[in-house]
């Protein structure tokens, strides 16, 4: 096909320095309570998004995608790019800020705040991943056949032919930055040629390293569902409908845990920034399990309407956030006591209050959770039901 091409212009520094946050304070103690600052509701969150809350590195502003908006630490709105589906990526030093608008006109847009600079990909061909490389400046752009990298330092386009890629994927980097994973979401199909999906491991050159083992095949599960890496990168975890499983960094298995995970909402293990325990949604509810592949205990077990729909550790890696399927979000110790819980039943989202709202419906909207860096904000979102955005 053809080649991507690029559009470069500056702009007035002003017209996007607040979309970049200022350095970060640190991390401050755990205060152990919640208490309401702001309302995102003109943000809209639909459930086909994996990641639809994204922190600025500083901690100062928070992403929301699909109809990509950002917002300062207490939900007020910064900036808001357009109506229709888009997609906003921040890039791990902060300095980048990706707009995915193919579905507008086929094109990617690039910000770059130090130099106050716009770069435009345009005739991108079907792009099944974006993901930014964790060490250095670039954006991984996964296409048929073909892994495209734009360098901001070298402001140019790359390409690494990859003939293995074929479908769909989702791509997760390693923290080292050494091994990115590709994995295809099994798709659940009636036909006598069902696709069980696939993983495979690649390097930063795009030299296949190893795969998943064609009896696990069926066991990569939904988007939703992608594997963590743990923080050392020396090994990953998966999680399917009977548990976990361990990989080395380069595809080969490594061992089993077996926990029952329900498949109609499973979830990313995740990893404490420790790398000492990995947090699993099962069907009991809230496992944490060690890093030796031992369950250590059960915690936030699942209640009726109370199905643990997100997870996220606190930055100080002892401290979990759950939200549950009923608008509530509580935190939890890692020896299984919890902390506070607030409930989200009483927030007025734009059209009444939440509750109301559900009642009327008829819906159980999952909660999204999501601590900033500096552990202290935590941005909750109900997924698919938020109010459109208007300005």
């Amino acid at each position: 096909g053809a080649m991507m091409q690029v559009l470069t212009y500056t702009v007035d520094p002003a017209l996007f320095s607040d979309w970049f946050g200022k350095p970060a304070r640190g991390s401050a103690p755990f205060s152990g309570t919640l208490t309401l600052k702001g309302t995102l509701n003109r943000a809209y969150l639909p459930s086909g998004e994996a990641t639809p809350l994204l922190w600025h590195p500083s901690g100062a502003l928070l992403c929301t995608s699909y109809k990509t908006a950002l917002w300062d630490r207490n939900g007020h709105l910064v900036h808001y790019f357009n109506k229709s589906p888009s997609c906003g990526l921040w890039s791990p030093d902060g300095a980048s800020l990706v707009h995915d608008v193919r579905n507008i006109d086929n094109s990617i847009k690039l910000y770059h705040a130090a130099t106050a600079t716009v770069y435009e990909l345009h005739d991108c061909p079907p792009l099944y991943a974006l993901v930014f490389h964790p060490t250095a400046p670039v954006l991984t752009l996964v296409t048929p056949h073909t892994l495209y990298y734009w360098d901001f330092l070298q402001q140019q386009l790359g390409t690494i032919p990859c003939p293995q890629i074929t479908s769909p994927s989702v791509a997760t980097w390693s923290p080292d930055g050494a091994h990115l994973i590709l994995t295809r979401p099994r798709v659940h199909d009636s036909s006598t040629n069902p696709d069980f999906g696939s993983m495979d491991v690649y390097d930063r050159r795009g030299r296949l390293v190893g795969s998943a083992p064609p009896h696990y095949q069926g066991r990569i599960l939904s988007r939703d569902n992608q594997p963590s890496w743990h923080p050392s990168s020396s090994l990953f975890v998966t999680s399917h409908a009977h548990g976990l499983i361990w990989w080395k960094r380069d595809g080969t298995l490594l061992a089993e845990t077996p926990i029952e995970i329900t498949e109609a909402f499973t979830q990313t293990p995740a990893w404490n920034r420790d790398g000492t325990h990995v947090a699993v949604v099962g069907a009991a509810g809230l496992s944490l399990v060690r890093a030796d592949g031992r369950v250590e205990r059960l915690i936030a077990k699942t209640v009726y309407d109370g199905t643990i729909a997100g997870v996220d550790w606190h930055p100080d890696g002892r401290h979990l956030a759950v939200g549950r399927w009923a608008s509530r979000i509580e935190l939890w110790n890692m020896d299984g006591t919890l902390q506070t819980l607030l409930s989200l039943g009483d927030v007025d989202a734009g059209a009444g209050p939440i509750s109301e709202r559900l009642a009327r419906t008829g819906s159980r909207a999952p909660l999204i959770v999501r601590w900033d860096p500096c552990g202290t904000r935590l941005a909750c979102a109900l997924r698919d039901f938020s109010v459109e955005p208007t300005i």
